[in-house]
């Protein structure tokens, strides 16, 4: 910046303070007269300058008693969203306790299923080892039986040949 101010000092041939404010007033001056020229271009167009009122087609507004309906008829649907939206969640919280309830009765009716297959189990196992001693002890008795019979033939053999 100081150089800026040495250069514009030397070309404007003053002390520094002095060419910032010659500066600034030639910005000043540039900027006014920009502003001046595209007055002029926008009077050439036929455009009115903006601190004018242009009078517009009254069809693209709406009327105040327009504005109201249309402000009253959103206060309506809106309204009627809510409820709608506070109906929808105690549907969904009825259907959620509902599938609750019916998750209790499946698991109760699960966990009596499974007692019960237990239950089963217990009495199946007790059967077949029931069953397996009773066949262990036939087994035994037809052993002691064959033995017997065994027995006799081999007295009778003895007996033959003694």
């Amino acid at each position: 910046m100081d150089n800026a101010m040495n250069v514009m000092g030397t070309i404007f041939g003053a002390p520094e303070p002095l060419a910032l404010a010659s500066f600034v007033g030639c910005a000043f001056f540039l900027v006014a007269g920009w502003n001046q020229v595209e007055k002029f271009f926008d009077r050439r167009k036929d455009r009115p300058p903006a601190s004018e009122v242009r009078a517009e087609i009254v069809d693209k507004f709406v009327t105040k008693d327009q504005c109201e309906n249309y402000h009253q008829a959103l206060e309506r649907r809106i309204a009627f969203l809510d409820t709608q939206r506070v109906e929808d969640a105690k549907d969904g919280s009825v259907s959620r306790s509902r599938i609750y309830d019916e998750m209790k009765a499946i698991q109760k009716t699960t966990m009596d299923e499974l007692a019960h297959v237990r239950t089963e189990m217990g009495d199946m196992e007790r059967r077949l080892n029931k069953a397996d001693e009773d066949r262990t002890s036939d087994i035994h008795d037809r052993v002691n039986q064959i033995l017997g019979e065994v027995r006799e033939m081999r007295g009778e053999i003895k007996s033959l040949t003694s």
